[in-house]
């Protein structure tokens, strides 16, 4: 390894030789081939997520540093990664460094992107130390990762007239061109993080790649992949930046299907990679074909005709109100950053979750930004922080929500919505006594607000996540008149077998000698029951209650239940006095 990384990481690493790119997405799941890194490797791990694999770290419960090596093909090219982190804002002393190369010899140089510091913003250093004298090669705005969380796409680009680019989601941030230096073209890339005890396990990393770059471009952009962002939403990366004037006009671009570009949505800025292309219509599914017409380079090189094939999937169905039900809910966990929302999908169709917002009675945030299918009778974990929930259950696909709505121990409401439209909401109150466990749906079928279809869970591991509630018992039995009592000359008192929708039941539902009441009164509001009927006069006879259901929809077509009536004079006698008892 170069004198200077190894200054940089105080450890010694293997350096080996590469030439032209390198590419890694983790997927094989592997780090010691395609390629091979080297470093602290037990304190980092390559965790499933719904989108895929991603490297994350797996630092010590103290402050400390990790690192990650392989090869760099040339000072000279672009490097592309995505990276993101949680639990609180960047700062000094968590932070990180993306060692773009490294010399494997003398002289020694190093450059690298500083992601974080008190700034909050991204900065290109070149050093022949990294812990000695630096110079400051171009910094991007102060508190552009000000938040407690991000994911974020990050671009550089270094080409042999020693200018520096870097891309920030797209957004171009540093550009700066200092005097050339005299670089090796082999060297080392490298990942360090500074972490604090309580962020060792706080950041990721995914699609990392190399390319050494050309020395001199005479080849128009090519786009290089589309990502779906919704059924009317694509995001288009180039093989390089392009001009914005020329690459953000609907008119640059054009579809097979007919379905015209409305709008281009680009960063501010002469230049960008990426993309975002808005169309009239929702794209058929299947393989469509995108032309770009007319972009333009930095450099002037234009193509006159780009082309790329993407296969638009199955954005299921819109979701109806009821279609996607909160199934179970961690609100006071032991682990407090352990928080999850269960969901549901109880309708015969698949549903997008990218189209779906979670919130509370304060905020609401999107559960994804990918697309992810939900399959009828399929559950999904929504949590605030996904490596804290499988520390409680391993190896549980669960899906990291940024925005996530804190719940209230002492109660909150929760929502499930699409668009304007609320699927779903469940209001819960605090556990008694503080104990701990997930509140769990009993019969999903059943409604969200009827309080009997909630009940702390019974599993011995305090929830039960992606899996079947443990108190999960549908309700297939219709209701029951149970008795009826009469409770005044003019009123009856009818009890249920189970609280029936007080919305649901009406006057015209009951009969009493061919006589319909002409109030009717439930005990409780809301769910109930018994109700009160009143009549012009109460006489013996059985009454009959037709068409009613319960909280879940079973009906029953006809009950009856004969009227016990109040005593009459003289019905009820005193038969034997104790008036003097011996002892």
């Amino acid at each position: 390894m170069s004198k200077t990384l190894c200054l940089l990481f105080l450890l010694a690493v293997v350096c080996q030789s590469t030439h032209g790119q390198f590419v890694e997405d983790f997927e094989d799941g592997d780090l010691t081939e395609s390629p091979h890194w080297t470093g602290e490797l037990d304190r980092w791990f390559i965790e499933d997520t719904p989108g895929g694999k991603r490297l994350a770290t797996r630092g010590l419960a103290e402050s400390d540093t990790l690192l990650l090596s392989t090869n760099s093909p040339s000072a000279y090219g672009t490097w592309n990664l995505r990276y993101g982190y949680r639990g609180g804002p960047l700062s000094n002393f968590n932070q990180v460094r993306v060692v773009l190369w490294s010399a494997t010899r003398e002289p020694a140089t190093v450059y690298y992107l500083l992601i974080g510091s008190n700034d909050r913003t991204l900065k290109l250093y070149t050093s022949d130390t990294a812990f000695g004298e630096r110079e400051l090669v171009g910094s991007a705005a102060d508190d552009i990762l000000s938040s407690d969380s991000a994911a974020i796409q990050i671009r550089v680009e270094h080409d042999y007239s020693n200018n520096w680019r870097a891309w920030l989601d797209g957004r171009l941030v540093i550009e700066e061109g200092p005097p050339a230096d005299p670089l090796d073209a082999d060297g080392e890339f490298g990942l360090w993080i500074k972490h604090t005890a309580a962020r060792g396990s706080d950041h990721w990393f995914d699609d990392i790649s190399a390319t050494r770059a050309v020395e001199s471009d005479n080849t128009g952009p090519l786009m290089e992949s589309v990502m779906i962002e919704g059924p009317q939403m694509l995001s288009v990366r180039f093989s390089e930046p392009v001009a914005t004037e020329s690459a953000c006009l609907p008119n640059a671009y054009s579809l097979d299907s007919g379905d015209a570009p409305i709008a281009v949505y680009c960063p501010t800025g002469l230049f960008t990679d990426t993309v975002s292309i808005e169309t009239s219509n929702p794209l058929p599914s299947g393989i469509n074909r995108l032309t770009a017409h007319s972009v333009a380079d930095p450099s002037g090189n234009v193509t006159p005709i780009s082309t790329i094939d993407f296969d638009m999937p199955d954005h299921g169905d819109p979701p109806q109100p009821r279609d996607l039900v909160i199934n179970e809910i961690d609100f006071a966990p032991a682990i407090p950053e352990s928080e999850f929302v269960e969901i549901y999908n109880r309708s015969p169709r698949r549903i997008d979750l990218s189209s779906i917002w979670l919130g509370d009675d304060r905020s609401a945030a999107p559960v994804t930004t990918r697309r992810i299918l939900m399959e009828p009778g399929a559950f999904a974990v929504v949590t605030r922080d996904s490596t804290s929930l499988t520390q409680r259950f391993p190896d549980l696909p669960a899906i990291e929500m940024d925005g996530w709505p804190t719940l209230n121990n002492s109660g909150d409401s929760v929502m499930l919505i699409h668009e304007s439209d609320t699927l779903d909401a469940v209001t819960y109150a605090p556990h008694p006594g503080g104990t701990t466990g997930s509140l769990e749906r009993i019969d999903p079928e059943a409604p969200s607000d009827f309080p009997p279809n909630w009940i702390r869970s019974v599993s011995p591991d305090g929830a039960t996540p992606g899996q079947i509630n443990s108190v999960f018992l549908p309700d297939n039995e219709p209701p029951d008149l149970q008795f009826v009592e009469q409770t005044s000359a003019t009123a009856v008192r009818a009890v249920f077998t189970e609280p029936l929708p007080v919305a649901r039941i009406e006057a015209v539902a009951f009969e009493l000698n061919g006589k319909v009441p002409d109030v009717i009164a439930p005990g409780t509001p809301h769910y109930s029951n018994d109700y009160f009927l009143l009549f012009e006069s109460v006489e013996s006879g059985t009454l009959r209650a037709s068409q009613i259901a319960d909280a879940s929809g079973n009906l029953r077509v006809e009950t009856n239940s004969a009227v016990h009536l109040l005593p009459r004079p003289g019905e009820l006698i005193i038969n034997e006095i104790m008036f003097e008892p011996r002892i």
